[in-house]
Formats: C-alpha cells, sequence, structure tokens
C-alpha cells in the first residue's frame, strides 16, 4: 500500500512534468490519491486495532513523506525523495514487525 503510493507519486510527477495530456495528469493525481487514500485507511485500521503512540506516529510520518514526493521541485529532488520515502516505509516496517514479534 505504502510501496504503491510511493510510485504512484512519483508517476504524477514524471505525468505532471512530462505529459502535456490534462487527462493523463489527472489520471496519474488519481490514482495517487486512491492510493494515498488506502495508506490512511490502513493507518486508521491499524490505531482502531490499538497501534501504541509511537507506531501510530511513525505511520503518520510516513504517509506525509510519501505525499512530499509528488512536490518535488525537480528530477534530483524527486530521487532524493523516493529514496527518503522508502526509508521511512522500511523503518515502519521493521518496527510493526518487531511490536507483532513482542506482543506473540
Amino acid at each position: 500500500m505504502a510501496g504503491q503510493a510511493r510510485r504512484l507519486a512519483g508517476d504524477r510527477w514524471y505525468r505532471r512534468h512530462e505529459s502535456a495530456d490534462e487527462a493523463v495528469q489527472l489520471a496519474a493525481a488519481d490514482a495517487f490519491y486512491a492510493a494515498r487514500t488506502e495508506a490512511w485507511a490502513a493507518y486508521y485500521r491499524m490505531v482502531v486495532a490499538g497501534a501504541d503512540a509511537g507506531l501510530a506516529s511513525l505511520a503518520e510520518r510516513t504517509i506525509a513523506v510519501i505525499g512530499d514526493v509528488e512536490a518535488a521541485a525537480d528530477q534530483a529532488q524527486l530521487r532524493e525523495r523516493r529514496e527518503r520515502a522508502a526509508e521511512s516505509i522500511t523503518r515502519f516496517a521493521r518496527s510493526a514487525a518487531a511490536r507483532l514479534r513482542a506482543d506473540a
């Protein structure tokens, strides 16, 4: 889910910067927003299931970092933001896995 949102944020950036076709740009935006909505839905499911505040905060930051990808000013910043998003997703996944193991 988060990985897909990260990929679609980059795709949206490319469509906005490289395509003159407004329909293509809107389709990329719609796909990104749908994936981001799914990430937020997963976040709320996690909160309702009783995730601790630290893990919830990490999830919120991860979604925010993913959202920053599509706002990059240029390709260099896009690469940097995509990498930061990938690192944040990995950090969240590892923290969630550690919590699940600790609770088992």
